[in-house]
């Protein structure tokens, strides 16, 4: 499958307690046959996973110190990120007059584990292990990309923005770390690589991963995945 991965430009915005860096992957597959998404749906077993995803089995084991340092971070606190932040997508779309996106489990999957990856090597990145392509990467989800174009070819499938923001534990907190991401995103324009993400029409369906890295007690820097897609 011809694959075409297009990396936008590094964009630093440095705000009172964010740190924003972020490149922009597409992946691309262009003018493919029906058959080749029909050949996804029959080799996928994502679909069969549970709705709910269990955020403790993607992470390493805690030492007690940051059991302590983290107490107020849970997973409804992940749940309650990946809330607001789509709530703040799709009213961005809207204006637009845009389709909302959906959430979907699979992708926030996807995103915990890249999320788990950034915050316990404490890199900012794309870059994956070894030099593999995310196009490469995300093949090993299985994930049914949906044909979005004419005659059953491929237009962006799939693409992941990534952020760095400091918070307390609260989610009050954590709101505006998000709010403080999503600005330094939308603040690029219309020729910015995360702008364009947040206003494509390709994508129906997001998932957000997050990882707490403690820095002192209730304070942590968190490490954040967006995975947009065009999912059946």
């Amino acid at each position: 499958m011809n694959n075409k991965m297009a990396l936008g430009a590094i964009s630093v915005t440095s705000l009172i307690g964010v740190i924003v860096l972020g490149w922009f992957v597409y992946v691309r597959r262009i003018n493919k046959p029906a058959a080749e998404a029909v050949s996804l749906n029959d080799n996928n077993r994502i679909l069969d996973t549970p709705k709910s995803v269990a955020i403790e089995s993607l992470l390493p084991a805690p030492t007690s110190t940051k059991q302590e340092m983290t107490e107020g971070i849970s997973n409804s606190n992940e749940e309650a990120m990946n809330v607001y932040w789509l709530s703040r997508i799709n009213e961005l779309r809207q204006q637009k007059q845009l389709e909302p996106i959906a959430f979907d489990a699979r992708l926030a999957r996807t995103a915990m584990v890249w999320a788990v990856h950034m915050g316990t090597t404490r890199v900012l990145s794309h870059d994956r292990p070894n030099g593999e392509k995310v196009s490469e990467w995300i093949k090993a989800y299985n994930l049914p990309f949906k044909s979005r174009q004419p005659g059953g070819g491929y237009g962006n499938t799939f693409t992941e923005n990534i952020g760095r923001a400091y918070a307390d534990t609260s989610i009050k907190s954590l709101e505006k770390g998000l709010d403080q991401v999503l600005v330094s995103m939308v603040d690029e324009g219309p020729e910015g690589d995360h702008y364009r993400t947040i206003f494509s029409p390709d994508w129906n369906r997001y998932g957000g991963g997050f990882y707490f890295d403690p820095i002192a007690k209730d304070r942590v820097r968190v490490y954040m995945a967006f995975h947009y897609a065009s999912l059946q």
